[in-house]
Order: structure tokens, then sequence, then C-alpha cells
């Protein structure tokens, strides 16, 4: 068995469309991304943790659960958790089944939490003697929750892709983009899309 861990940050923004786009809020902020893997064989086990700060200023996202017209401002902090199970059916390209979760906080306490199970494709080329191209793309359903009440249902999307510069056999350090879209439908009638778009930097080591 191979273990390897990494960890990046990603610096971009967030923006929540209310009601196909009646309303926007826009932010800018980072997340700080810890991750591990174990590989055996032609399958992987690994997990990932992500936390970070998304100040909206004086327009954020509306609470989904709450009446319109409520207007918020401030920060959101936002942190998603998820473990991916996948394997290399062929040499360079992987399919994978993964568990997220990810929570939105509001300053003033109010949280909403997404999770869900997904399935994707990820990949990885050697472009030169030094450098190589990694790319994931996903796909989940998810379900919304405030507290302990299930409050709606939607769906997700990721993809990234980043470059390595393998500094020696053993650690390389990356550079890429990553897209996350959140579709989500409240029992309530209220539809939000959140869209968190980050350019990565970090490092990743084989032990």
């Amino acid at each position: 068995p191979v273990f390897n861990g990494g960890v990046k940050i990603g610096l971009g923004g967030w923006v929540v469309d209310d009601n196909d786009g009646r309303t926007r809020a826009e932010a800018s902020g980072s997340l700080l991304n810890a991750q591990m893997a174990l590989h055996w064989s032609k399958a992987y086990v690994g997990t990932g943790l992500s936390s970070g700060r998304f100040d909206f200023g004086t327009h954020a996202p509306r609470q989904p659960t709450k009446a319109a017209g409520l207007l918020q401002s401030g920060a959101l902090q936002r942190s998603e958790f998820d473990v991916v199970f996948g394997y290399y059916f062929w040499e360079r390209v992987a399919l994978f089944t993964a568990l997220k979760s990810t929570s939105a906080k509001w300053d003033d306490g109010y949280t909403l939490a997404t999770g869900g199970l997904g399935v994707g494709v990820s990949a990885q080329h050697t472009v030169a003697p030094l450098w190589s191209l990694l790319w994931h793309l996903g796909r989940m359903s998810l379900d919304a929750k405030h507290g302990q009440d299930n409050i709606g249902t939607g769906s997700a999307t990721t993809l990234e892709v980043a470059g390595v510069y393998h500094t020696n056999a053993t650690t390389g350090l990356h550079f890429g983009l990553k897209l996350q879209s959140q579709k989500l439908d409240f029992d309530n009638g209220v539809r939000q899309t959140h869209n968190v778009n980050t350019l990565g930097f970090g490092v990743n080591h084989v032990f």
C-alpha cells in the first residue's frame, strides 16, 4: 500500500443566486484543504476536509427557510468533508464514488447543511518528465438540512483540473482550478444555486 497526503489553499469566489437569479449575493474568500489517501493495487480510499470564510459584505445570501426581504449581511463560514472510494479500471483513469457533506454558517449562527452520495471519473496524465495533469469530474444528489430538519433536495457538480510539478519522486506541487455548483430546491418553494470557484495551490507527498 501507498499512503499520500497534502494541503492546499483555494482562493476565489462564492456566488449565490436566489430563485433563478432574481437576487444575487457575491463574496470572495479562501478555503484551506487537507487530504490524504491510501492506494493499494488499483484501488484507493481517500478523505478530505476544507474550511474557509467568505465575506459577502452588506448582502449575504438569503437564509432559505426564512421569509424573503430579510436582508442578511456579513461573512459565511464554509466547511466541506468527503470520503472517496475509487478503482482504476484503466491504467490512468479511475471511476469513484464519494460521500460528501457541506456546511454554510451565517454570522448569526444559522446553518445550512447539504450532503449526498455521488459518482465520478478521475484521471492522471504525464505531459512532460516533471509535469503531470490531474482532473476529476463528479456529480451527486443532495439532501438539505437546517438543524435536524430536512428542508429540501438538490444536486451538485464538481470539476477540478490541476497541473503537478514533481520536485522529486515523492513530492509534487499542485496548481489548479476547482469549480463547484449546487442547485437546491427547498420545500418552501425557494430555489438557490451556489457556485464556488477557486484557484488552488498546494503540495502533496507520498510516504
